[in-house]
């Protein structure tokens, strides 16, 4: 049985948990405060926790460990503090002597004593009566949360020096001098303990987080930093989208910029029916998914329209300019020639006109495009489907070799077109025959194939 005060977050009845300093998983098995069992646990409850999995001693659960749980992450060793000292430190004392920047000292977090070395921010020394921010590198990782309070007592731990408050409990070891992480803690510093300051810091700083991870590693609750989302959000301080929250000119000037590289992408290759999703994304230079996702969400909200993997302006409509109109007619001059057995597309992309003429063809409709190797017009791709589905719907079946013959084409072209009916549920594949794939698409088809006979 173990037995604190709960933090932050709430813990349950048969909720997976996690001793942070030695990364042992342990199950809840019940729950009591005050002699009383009770399904959950809120923050500031006395509370007892059964954890039958967990051993007590070395290698198991120690005095001052601290019991968590998977989602909030694993400990950090380095975190950014706001050091303060007392003004009622008596002058000559060695509890008042200046704190150095690089002092080693003993850090307490609430029954834990972590040995650890200061790094101050911006000055060589903090005197009584002062107040800091500083980084504090401990000797081993912890769990520590926004606002926490700690005690800083000398090496000797003959003294208290200093106390102090949490502003970053996952600081990134190389940004602590940077200009973000100083205004960071800087805005933060005055007042850890305000969820709004608190998402406002972050928010200026990283641009966006997703929501429901946002004040993870806080005392704050759920309720607590969904209110405060929804009412930054409504005084238009920041912007929730999807599974996100922003900074909104950090928002705003995402989706301009995105706009901008999508009428810009229109500009410049007017034949091209939209841009790839993949290169918007490496223009934008958008690693999260969770972000381009909303990204697109936002823009096909507002005049754009998203087709497979492909983004574009409503209004756009694709345009062959006159530079290509040749390379055009020479790709269905070709096609024309070999309606069943075209030539191999490689033929098309050794010219770069060539290649830009066929994407557009391709996203017009006028031509088919059956694998990355052939392409066929579309008037014949349309016959041969239906020379198919009319000799499918009289058979039953055929095997590729009789329907080669009966359109009059090669292996190369009829064994792609065959697997392309398949993925489209034109056809489906049974053994070396293919049969159509539903009574309602032969009598279709038949009836298409007929009256283009007629």
């Amino acid at each position: 049985m173990v037995t604190g005060t709960l933090g932050g977050g709430s813990i349950r009845r048969n909720q997976d948990v996690v001793v942070e300093s030695r990364n042992i998983s342990a199950r809840v098995r019940s729950i009591q405060n005050h002699g009383r069992d009770v399904e959950i646990a809120y923050p500031g409850m006395r509370t007892a926790v059964n954890l039958p999995d967990l051993s007590i001693g070395k290698n198991g659960i120690q005095r001052g460990d601290l019991i968590t749980v998977h989602s909030l992450g694993s400990p950090h060793a380095t975190i950014d503090v706001l050091l303060e000292r007392s003004s009622r430190l008596k002058r000559n004392s060695s509890a008042a002597r200046p704190i150095k920047n690089g002092s080693s000292v003993q850090v307490h977090f609430g029954t834990r004593r972590i040995a650890a070395k200061i790094t101050l921010f911006d000055q060589p020394a903090l005197g009584a009566g002062q107040s800091a921010i500083a980084r504090l590198r401990l000797d081993s990782p912890i769990v520590a949360f926004v606002d926490d309070r700690f005690v800083v007592r000398d090496s000797s731990e003959q003294n208290t020096i200093a106390g102090g408050t949490v502003l970053d409990p996952d600081a990134h070891g190389a940004n602590f001098r940077s200009a973000a992480q100083i205004q960071f803690l800087k805005v933060r510093a005055t007042g850890p303990h305000d969820v709004d300051v608190c998402i406002r810091s972050q928010l200026q700083r990283d641009g966006w987080v997703g929501s429901k991870t946002m004040l993870a590693k806080s005392n704050f609750g759920t309720d607590e930093i969904s209110q405060a989302l929804s009412r930054l959000s409504h005084d238009g301080d920041i912007v929730v989208a999807d599974d996100i929250a922003a900074g909104a000119s950090y928002w705003h000037d995402l989706i301009n910029r995105a706009a901008t590289l999508i009428d810009r992408a229109h500009e410049k290759n007017p034949e091209r029916r939209g841009v790839h999703l993949s290169e918007l994304r490496t223009d934008l230079e958008t690693e999260s998914d969770k972000l381009f996702n909303a990204i697109i969400s936002e823009l096909t909200r507002n005049d754009f329209v998203r087709f497979e993997n492909q983004i574009a302006r409503a209004s756009h409509q694709p345009s062959l300019p006159l530079e290509l109109s040749s390379a055009a007619e020479n790709i269905r001059a070709a096609l024309s020639a070999r309606r069943f057995d075209p030539p191999d597309r490689k033929e098309f992309l050794q010219d770069r006109k060539l290649q830009q003429a066929l994407g557009f063809l391709i996203d017009k409709g006028e031509i088919v495009e059956i694998t990355n190797e052939i392409v066929v017009l579309r008037e014949a791709a349309e016959q041969m489907q239906n020379t198919i589905a009319e000799y499918l719907s009289e058979n039953g079946s055929a095997t590729a070799s009789q329907l080669r013959q009966k359109i009059g084409t090669t292996r190369r072209v009829m064994i792609p077109f065959l697997e392309y009916l398949d993925r489209t549920g034109v056809t489906r594949r049974i053994g070396d025959e293919r049969v159509l794939a539903n009574k309602s698409a032969a009598a279709k088809l038949t009836d298409a194939a007929r009256a283009q006979r007629t």
